[in-house]
């Protein structure tokens, strides 16, 4: 079999995936959203990563015409917020805003 025929066979095999991929991946996602979405941060109102949440809203509103409501939960250390979305229905329509933050060291261990 020459490297011709080969790069064809390969050429006519990556275009018929990538049609698929393409034709299936646009029938799951053409109506999302169809209704709100709701965003639950882990934090009170006000701090940096409510007024992040609530930038998200107003880009997501503008964008699909659907509104990202933005429900704060504080406490637990963010228990209460993640234990919430995670019994929600996984439907994509719950979504939780984590935060990664600096730890601080321990006071003995910051003088090494």
């Amino acid at each position: 079999m020459s490297s011709y025929s080969m790069m064809n066979r390969r050429s006519a095999l990556a275009t018929v995936a990538g049609a698929c991929v393409g034709y299936f991946s646009d029938a799951y996602a053409a109506g999302y959203p169809e209704k709100s979405v709701r965003l639950v941060v882990p934090f009170p109102p006000g701090g940096i990563t409510d007024v992040i949440a609530r930038s998200l809203a107003n880009n997501f509103q503008g964008s699909t015409g659907q509104p990202l409501i933005v429900d704060n939960k504080p406490g637990g250390g963010g228990i209460i917020a993640a234990d919430l979305v995670a019994k929600a229905a996984p439907d994509g329509y719950n979504i939780l805003m984590a935060a990664i933050g600096r730890q601080r060291a321990h006071p003995q261990e910051a003088s090494i």
